[in-house]
């Protein structure tokens, strides 16, 4: 029985347990309408929507990526860890729906630490802007990241972006800040650091 047919048959108020034991344990696309219909409803609870995240299924866990993005409400820590875990997934979809969740939460150091840390691995320049637009909540904070990770030469590509998106905001205090945080790199990357600063002298407008 799908969930379109038990709306029919049942009043929905009480036809939640029904849809939730179709996520869990049903197959096929009955899953993904099951999971949408309890979040019409108002009846999604976090077991479920954690089912959904850890399923077999890419599409039902693509989905349950969806409705974290869509949903503020739905940015509790638990669920970060879920989409942080999805970051790695083998479907391209599925990463791509755990990116645009992530752009869903405030921006914190575990955030930035994995987006820096699968960057390298993305290799799709739609994943890559994606990611980017993560780093767009706090660039300063994913810049710091990017130079605390384990092979910073690896984000020479996302770097300047991240540079030009702070420069974007043309704020003086926050470029000098930046270029205090470059001062304070280790010599072997000084390549990256010229990269930052030419994005930032590149984006500031003079004063």
């Amino acid at each position: 029985m799908n969930a379109a047919r038990l709306i029919e048959d049942n009043n929905a108020a009480d036809i939640a347990p029904d849809l939730q034991q179709i996520v869990q344990k049903g197959s096929g696309y009955g899953r993904i309408n099951a999971l949408w219909t309890l979040n019409t409803l108002s009846k999604l609870d976090d077991a479920t929507l954690a089912a959904a995240l850890a399923a077999n299924d890419a599409g039902l866990r693509k989905n349950g990526l969806r409705l974290i993005a869509e949903n503020e409400s739905r940015t509790t820590d638990a669920n970060k860890t879920a989409v942080l875990k999805a970051l790695e997934d083998s479907d391209a979809r599925v990463r791509m729906n755990a990116l645009l969740a992530l752009a869903s939460f405030p921006a914190s150091d575990d955030i930035a630490n994995a987006i820096v840390a699968v960057y390298p691995k993305l290799q799709d320049r739609y994943l890559e802007s994606a990611a980017i637009g993560v780093a767009s909540k706090d660039p300063m904070r994913f810049v710091a990241a990017s130079f605390r990770a384990s092979d910073p030469a690896m984000l020479a590509n996302f770097v300047p972006h991240v540079v030009r998106l702070l420069a974007n905001k043309q704020d003086a205090a926050t470029a000098a800040n930046l270029v205090v945080l470059l001062s304070k790199q280790p010599p072997n990357l000084d390549g990256l650091k010229q990269m930052a600063l030419d994005s930032l002298s590149a984006t500031l407008k003079p004063m």
